[in-house]
């Protein structure tokens, strides 16, 4: 088991409970699969400005390199989003595509 590295600059991320956030935007959605899209879109959202992530000061003083901030957002509007109306074997696949990018990162 990895040891846990603490950060000096983001603290821990903390999110609502992701069965409220999902029982909530099933209520609001007709589509459970816009549901669940939506729901990990918020949940993502909740636990980056909690620990600090969308502060670009925060970034910079962890000097964690441009590309690799661009990849996170970019994989968070474009790859949750592409959820919506996906069926289980599609998300699967996407789910394994996102795996060897994160590989190669």
């Amino acid at each position: 088991m990895a040891a846990q590295v603490k950060s000096k600059v983001f603290k821990k991320a903390s999110a609502e409970n992701f069965k409220s956030i999902l029982k909530r935007q099933k209520e609001d959605e007709s589509d459970p699969k816009f549901a669940i899209s939506d729901s990990l879109q918020e949940y993502q959202s909740q636990l980056e400005r909690s620990a600090g992530y969308t502060s670009q000061a925060k970034l910079n003083d962890a000097e964690i390199r441009q590309d690799i901030i661009n990849f996170v957002i970019d994989y968070s509007v474009v790859e949750l989003d592409s959820l919506k109306g996906m069926d289980f074997d599609d998300a699967k696949t996407q789910q394994q595509t996102t795996e060897k990018n994160n590989q190669r990162v």
